[in-house]
């Protein structure tokens, strides 16, 4: 098989043949760009030590941990840019600051600690 003929072909037909091929998992996550390498690498035509490419995707970076005070710090910097773009009547720049701030005050809520209640007597 080339790889125009394969190309032509719905990725619930590439995924068939792929299921032929012994050992490999993960086929229902493959996007058919993958399916397609992985079927050419195991045709007979191909040599057997090739593998397929993998997607070039960047690995997710760590969410960065803010503390109370950096978080406080930014709520007044985005107030600031907010009276700024009030100023300029940027209403883009203020509906951004507004979900930011609010981002912001929602995580301060989260490491509040939790109050106990006192029960009804």
């Amino acid at each position: 098989m080339d790889k125009d003929s394969l190309k032509k072909k719905t990725v619930a037909q590439l995924r068939e043949e792929a299921k032929n091929i012994p050992g490999v998992k993960g086929l229902s996550a493959m996007k058919k760009d993958d399916l397609v390498e992985l079927i050419l690498a195991q045709s007979p035509q191909a040599p057997a030590e090739k593998k397929p490419e993998k997607s070039k995707k960047k690995p997710a970076a760590a969410p960065k941990v803010l503390s109370k005070t950096d978080l406080k710090k930014r709520i007044r910097e985005l107030k600031e840019e907010k009276r700024q773009a009030l100023v300029k009547q940027d209403k883009n720049r203020i509906k951004e600051c507004n979900r930011e701030i609010h981002l912001c005050k929602h995580k301060l809520r989260q490491m509040a600690p939790k109050k106990q209640r006192k029960p009804k007597e």
